[in-house]
């Protein structure tokens, strides 16, 4: 992400006041786009290759190349293309992490009977959304610990 930015207005939403997170070269992008645009994953109209889109292209989502986007949304461990979630991991990589503190069983790993419930939820295709219900909802969280 380039440098955040106070103040100014957002080139995608043109909401004034808001918080600038990066600056890409169509311009000034708030936290509220940046996080939409992170998200979109389809065909870049540019290079016609299945990817995350979060750039512009005359007016349709692209991907970094195709629009100048300096930003690396590869996941440092898996290597997929998503929105970063924790530094330099996604959100499917921060899932994984985290139900394996949850459930890990004392000695540092997840006890074979839960396995396919790690797996279950791991596996789903809206990390994002896991993540969401785990550590939002707490009583999620301390039903998994008992579980383990």
């Amino acid at each position: 992400m380039s440098r955040p930015a106070h103040g100014g207005g957002c080139t995608r939403c043109h909401r004034t006041g808001v918080r600038i997170v990066t600056i890409w070269p169509e311009g000034r992008i708030c936290r509220r786009c940046y996080e939409r645009a992170t998200r979109i994953h389809g065909t870049c109209p540019g290079c016609a290759q299945h990817r995350l889109l979060p750039g512009l292209l005359e007016g349709a989502p692209a991907c970094t190349d195709c629009t100048g986007i300096p930003s690396n949304f590869r996941c440092t461990r898996c290597g997929r293309e998503d929105e970063p979630v924790r530094t330099g991991l996604c959100a499917h990589c921060c899932l994984a992490d985290d139900l394996t503190t949850v459930l890990d069983d004392g000695t540092g790993t997840i006890a074979a009977p839960l396995r396919p419930l790690f797996t279950a939820l791991t596996s789903q295709k809206n990390a994002r959304s896991a993540r969401i219900w785990l550590t939002v909802n707490r009583q999620a969280e301390q039903l998994l610990r008992d579980i383990a």
